[in-house]
């Protein structure tokens, strides 16, 4: 349920109670009501949460918050049959935060709300360290056994199941191998893998060719 959704909930639980012969003070409305204007779009469920993380400010006026959260109990209980599960348990939760609350007054707990989320610094990322001797020590096996079908894929099943070489590493190989610059780790694999195929292929079309002259 969203908080504008809520709203409309809200006041025609006040327009209701009006028509009862009880005298109650809805004053919370004044001051809840923007509250949910403000996040016309966020769910009920997120406001709870939001409201449950905030900080209780002590006011020195009475509060009507506490009255907000009767209001909201009696609201869950009275659609404990009429209304979806889901739409009755964010009205809970939303009490439950709200409860924490009852000291503040709802303009300092309007007011917190609104505050800029100061985003926390994220971590630069660390670049990956590539061993040089690891990458020369596979590149160079490579062209040893480039055009040699058993050494190559030999060679090919060690880097591809060596699990301590990283992603900059392979990549390294493979541009030492094959002179591209592969990003990925299944890029540099199949950078490598491609030109021992073209060698091969490119042999047994020299094979056929000179077969057909002989013949």
């Amino acid at each position: 349920m969203k908080c504008s959704e809520l709203k409309s909930l809200l006041k025609r639980g006040i327009d209701f109670r009006s028509r009862t012969p009880l005298s109650v003070d809805d004053a919370w409305a004044h001051d809840f009501f923007p509250l949910l204007e403000s996040f016309p779009n966020h769910t009920v469920k997120i406001l709870a949460k939001t409201i449950g993380v905030a900080s209780p400010k002590i006011s020195s006026e009475p509060s009507p918050i506490a009255d907000l959260c009767a209001f909201l109990n009696a609201l869950a209980s009275l659609l404990d049959e009429h209304a979806k599960a889901s739409t009755i348990e964010e009205i809970r939760q939303l009490e439950c935060s709200l409860r924490r609350h009852t000291q503040s007054s709802l303009a300092d707990l309007s007011a917190e709300l609104s505050k800029p989320k100061i985003a926390k610094p994220s971590k630069p990322k660390q670049s990956a360290v590539i061993r040089d001797e690891i990458v020369l020590k596979y590149s160079r096996r490579l062209e040893e056994a480039l055009g040699d079908e058993e050494g190559f894929n030999a060679i090919y099943a060690a880097i591809e199941s060596d699990k301590e070489l990283n992603a900059a590493e392979i990549s390294a190989i493979a541009k030492k191998f094959t002179s591209a610059s592969p990003k990925s780790r299944p890029a540099a694999l199949k950078k490598i893998l491609a030109r021992h195929q073209a060698i091969m292929t490119s042999r047994a079309k020299s094979a056929a060719t000179a077969g057909r002259i002989a013949g």
